[in-house]
This record gives structure tokens, sequence and C-alpha cells, in this order.
């Protein structure tokens, strides 16, 4: 077994793709200025463990599954928005298991140099230690759920459902949208009900995965919607059927106009 480190910035220091990495169940890459920078990625073999990061800092731990290969020869099917933006024939990509590291492990040296976007990693006994550790807390079937109270917008004082940092993704195990009449009336009232009252109205609990770092700080973060989907989506299909009404500034309040600023500007 060896012990590689890559990065998770597309390209020449471009945007995050670790929310990719997840929801293909691989690690990709390409897109730098001179394909020879990337390193000796031909010679990882099956069940070799690769560290990620983001410039210096790790984020995930992926154990190979398969060697990099083409698109072609990888046997992934990538949605074609992705495949558009990402896949050209320079691209190697390699199916991969993946643990996400959590704020605290990041913040440990685990020797990462952004030099090189990839190479062997120096401190490979750390990697494997981290793994063997991991492997035995998914046999025990332990994990850690984390429970907060969100306003639905963010502000100063609170964390809010819609923010410019949040990113929500709908995993493809779940059920298509299928709220009827019944259900949105339901919804629609109950928000009218405590507009009218000026009351705070419960939405509803969310159930997300665990953050996806966008940002090495972890002030940017993606979430697989495990439960919450319907209500999460009608809530946006409301605001974009308040876009069309002609007298829009008479009937909204600062909530729903809050929602508006996020999802339009």
């Amino acid at each position: 077994m060896r012990t590689w480190k890559m990065g998770s910035r597309w390209g020449d220091n471009g945007p995050s793709v670790l929310d990719l990495f997840i929801d293909y169940g691989c690690v990709f890459i390409g897109g730098v200025s001179g394909f020879e920078r990337i390193g000796h990625y031909w010679e990882v073999s099956p069940d070799d463990l690769i560290i990620i990061s983001d410039g210096a800092i790790p984020v995930a731990i992926a154990k190979a599954l398969s060697k990099f290969q083409p698109y072609l020869e990888s046997g992934l099917k990538f949605a074609q928005s992705d495949y558009d933006e990402y896949i050209d024939v320079n691209v190697r990509l390699c199916k991969a298991k993946i643990a996400l590291l959590t704020e605290n492990e990041r913040n440990i040296d685990w020797g990462i140099s952004p030099r090189h976007p990839f190479c062997a990693h120096s401190r490979a006994q750390m990697v494997q230690d981290y793994w063997a550790s991991h492997e035995q807390s998914l046999q025990r079937g332990a994990f850690d759920i984390k429970s907060d109270t969100w306003h639905l917008i963010e502000n100063a004082d609170h964390a809010g459902v819609f923010s410019q940092n949040k990113r929500y993704r709908v995993p493809i195990y779940q059920r298509p949208y299928s709220w009827g009449e019944n259900e949105l009336r339901r919804f629609v009232e109950d928000l009218n009900q405590a507009v009218k009252n000026k009351e705070p109205v419960f939405i509803g609990t969310m159930q997300l995965s665990q953050a996806i770092p966008l940002k090495p700080d972890g002030s940017r973060n993606a979430y697989d919607l495990i439960d919450g989907q319907q209500r999460t989506t009608t809530f946006i299909i409301l605001l974009l059927l308040l876009l069309q009404v002609k007298y829009l500034q008479f009937v909204l309040l600062s909530p729903c106009h809050a929602l508006l600023r996020i999802f339009v500007y």
C-alpha cells in the first residue's frame, strides 16, 4: 500500500471539486496548465490511500478502488453539465471510497505541501493509521449526530438555512419531488397564518450529511439533503413563482424578500 497526496481544487487553483468526488465516488485529476505537472498518477494501485488537500489543508482521505483511467475506460457516468465542464482527453479518474476529515482533523499538521497537484505523501503512516481507525468505526456502525437550530435566513447572529455559503444537493437515492395540492396548501397557509399573527413558525427538521468543505476554513460547505428535500424544494419553487407576481413589492414581507435577494442576486 502506498500513500499519495492530491489537491481538491480544479485546474490552476480553481474552485474545489470535493463535492463532485463525493457525488461520483471517485477522484480525478487534470485541468492544469501543462499536464506533465500532475505527477505519477499511473503508479496508483487499488487499495492505495490518497490524502486530499485544499492548498495546504487536508480535507479528506480516499482509498483507491481502481487505477487512474481515462473517462471512457472508468465506467463512471457524469451528468452532462459536469462532463462538459471537467472532462477532456487529459483527465484521469480513479474510483475511490472517501472519508471527510472533521474540522479538528483538518487542523492537524499532516505535512501537506501545496506545490504539487499529485505526489507521493511523506507522512504515509499518519494517513494509514487514520484510515484503519475510520474502517473500524464503520464496522462498529459508529457516527456522530450534531443538532442545531437554524433561522431561515442567515444573519450576523444566527445561522440560516439559506445562505450564499451553503450548497444543497439531492442524492440520487432520494425520491422525486412528490408534494401535491394538499401538502402545498397546508404549507402556504401555515406561512400566511404566521405572518398575520406576527409570530415565528416552525418550518420543520432537516437532516443533512456531514458538511463537505468547499473552502478549507469551513466557511463554504455543501450538504446532501437526507431529509427535508420536499420543503426546501417547495420554498425555492414558491420564490420563483413570487417573482412572477406583478405587484411583488406589496405582497412580500421581509423574510421572503431576503430569500429573494439570495437567489436572485
